[in-house]
């Protein structure tokens, strides 16, 4: 049986174009980034400290989780001072390999693939279009049935939809019938209101607020320039 999708590997399926492997939304680096904090948060390799703005602290010990959830271990483990989530979302989405490292995973599932091309003769530019569409549809069908269903939400999905509705990412693959009926209800799965777990909850919440903050950086920075 395959391993199921990491957070931030969903979350890059769900913001690719399937034909030209582009973005759909402007924020993706962002969720992307908080996705690879949450795994590693539910995972225990990452903590939260009890500090009115809780600090990420990052467990002792080398780990193996695959070339991205490393990636972004290392780089919250090589920090000498202990950061907030806010800040790491928003220096991980930047960073260069970030979405080139987590690519490249999809690319060994089978789901992506990789095409370069140039701009001008002179800039290269790599897309990831879409390969096979199982993992992406099996994920969509899984998130569909958590929005139109009733009751309580596995945790993983329930993360997924938050930072998907916090990165504006959920419009770009449901119809909008369907997120207009059940806006409710996404809201209280993206709020951590249908989980079974208290855990899961606390990383959701410091999740968003991270990205949302993040968002919000991004976006006044823009209007500056």
């Amino acid at each position: 049986m395959s391993k199921p999708l990491t957070l931030p590997q969903s979350l890059l399926l769900l913001t690719l174009k399937d034909e030209t492997g582009r973005p759909k939304g402007v924020f993706y680096k962002l969720a992307i980034a908080g996705a690879g904090v949450s795994e590693l948060l539910l995972r225990g390799l990452l903590s939260l400290t009890d500090d009115k703005k809780p600090k990420l602290v990052a467990a002792s010990g080398s780990a193996n989780e695959g070339p991205f959830l490393d990636f972004v271990l290392t780089q919250i483990s090589a920090e000498k001072k202990q950061r907030n989530m806010q800040y790491w979302i928003a220096k991980l989405s930047k960073h260069k390999k970030l979405v080139p490292t987590l690519a490249e995973e999809l690319c060994m599932l089978g789901a992506l693939t990789q095409e370069t091309s140039k701009v001008l003769g002179l800039i290269t530019i790599t897309t990831w279009p879409e390969a096979s569409p199982k993992l992406e549809s099996n994920l969509k069908v899984q998130l569909q049935k958590a929005i139109t269903g009733s009751g309580e939400v596995e945790d993983r999905v329930s993360v997924i939809i938050a930072l998907a509705k916090s990165a504006d990412v959920l419009r770009h693959n449901f119809d909008r019938d369907i997120l207009r009926s059940n806006k409710s209800r996404i809201k209280e799965i993206a709020n951590g209101d249908l989980l079974a777990t208290g855990a899961t909850k606390t990383a959701i919440k410091a999740a968003q607020a991270a990205l949302t903050g993040a968002i919000a950086g991004g976006a006044a920075v823009a209007a500056v320039i």
